[in-house]
Formats: C-alpha cells, structure tokens, sequence
C-alpha cells in the first residue's frame, strides 16, 4: 500500500468499535527523517483513542492505541522513513563562439570531443570553435540545496534536485541557476544569468542550456551528467 492508500482508506477510523479494546504503546526511532516530518501523517491514522509523544531531540515518538493502527503506522514508518537518494553530479562548463580568421582565439583547440558537443546541441547553434571553462563533480542528494563554483570561482551553479523512483528513473532539476561573479566599487556580487528547470534520465548526459553572453559573441554552453548511487 502507498502512504496515500494507508491515510485515504484509514485516517480517523476507529478500531475500538470493531472489537479492539486494548491500547498498546509502541516506540519509534526515526533514521533518516525528522520526526516532525511524519507525526501529522500518524495523527491521521490514530483512532480517536490514539495518543502520541514525540522528542525532536532523539529523533522519536512513542504512540499508544489500538494494534490495527499500530500496524498501520508500522507500515506508514517502512516506506516514510527512507535514506535520501544520492546523486552523483558532473556540470560542464562551455564557450561557444565564431572567431574570425585573422583573430588570435582562432588558434585554441577546441574541446576533443566537440563532435559529441555538437550532437548534443542537436544542430540549432553552429559555433566553429567550443572550450573548456571548467567542470565540476559533486555528489548530493534529493531535497538538498547545493552549490558549485566553476571557472576559479568566476561562475556559480545552485541547484535541487528530485528524484523520481518509477521505471523512467528521472532526476529532476527543480531549480537550475547559473549566476557570474561580478565586482564593482560596492564588492563582490552574484549576477543572474540561467534560472531554468530541467529533467534527465538517469545515467545520461544532456544540454541543460546555451547562454549568450551580454555584449559578446560568446555562448556559455552548460552540459550536466547524473547518475544515482
């Protein structure tokens, strides 16, 4: 049964009319979620009867009703009380221009396996020369808010991710922000370039967007790679 089933088909009911007179206390011990997280999705499943303690400090909550609902909060702690799905994350940071033949940016190699980059920018852009600003590799988790600094510190990457468990395995990037560095007489700030969504399959490597720089002729060409651990 989902958590869903369990709250739709149980929540308020009473097992103390169907014969089930003797009150059980029980205590559970959270691992991976805040206890307060789940105490209102118990309190939807107590009989009337039910009543429930909770220590934010250890992280438990001792319940005391009736074994029918006891057996359900038993099930609804199986599937609630999970580890957060880790995912290992590669950003590729590109610049993609057309230099002109007497210009000295003619000279720099492009990346190896600009063929490759070129599939991936599935023909709508047609840059004659495509280099490396930096990449970066970090491993986090669904949920989290995380931050990537590429480019020595140049450009900053945040962003959330979701992971959806079904037979697609999608990592979801709810938020996807790309921001540049910028100093002026006031200091150091962030300067918003990307604020995008984006969802990818699992193990895959994709064109997460193409950014044209302001008053230039360059394009910061952004390629994210996942893989679930």
């Amino acid at each position: 049964m989902s958590l869903i089933f369990i709250l739709i088909c149980y929540s308020g009911v009473s097992f103390s009319q169907q014969g089930f007179d003797v009150i059980v206390a029980k205590t559970y011990r959270l691992k991976y979620k805040k206890v307060e997280k789940i105490l209102p999705l118990v309190r939807r499943i107590m009989s009337n009867k039910g009543v429930v303690e909770s220590s934010n400090e250890f992280n438990i909550f001792v319940l005391k009703d009736y074994p029918p609902n006891l057996a359900l909060v038993d099930s609804l702690v199986a599937k609630f009380d999970v580890p957060l799905k880790q995912i290992n994350v590669s950003i590729r940071l590109l610049l993609g221009y057309n230099p002109g033949p007497a210009s000295l940016e003619s000279e720099i190699p492009s990346v190896s396996d600009s063929t490759e980059v070129a599939r991936l920018l599935g023909g709508f852009y047609d840059f004659g020369k495509i280099t490396e600003v930096d990449m970066g590799f970090i491993r986090t988790e669904e949920k989290s808010t995380t931050t990537m600094n590429l480019g020595s510190g140049k450009y900053s990457i945040t962003f959330e991710i979701d992971y959806i468990d079904n037979s697609s395995k999608i990592v979801k990037f709810r938020s996807f922000r790309l921001s540049e560095v910028v100093s002026d007489v006031q200091g150091k700030y962030l300067k918003p370039l990307i604020n995008t969504s984006a969802e990818m399959k699992d193990g895959t490597t994709e064109l997460i967007t193409v950014f044209k720089k302001e008053n230039s002729d360059k394009s910061l060409i952004v390629i994210v790679s996942v893989q679930s651990v």
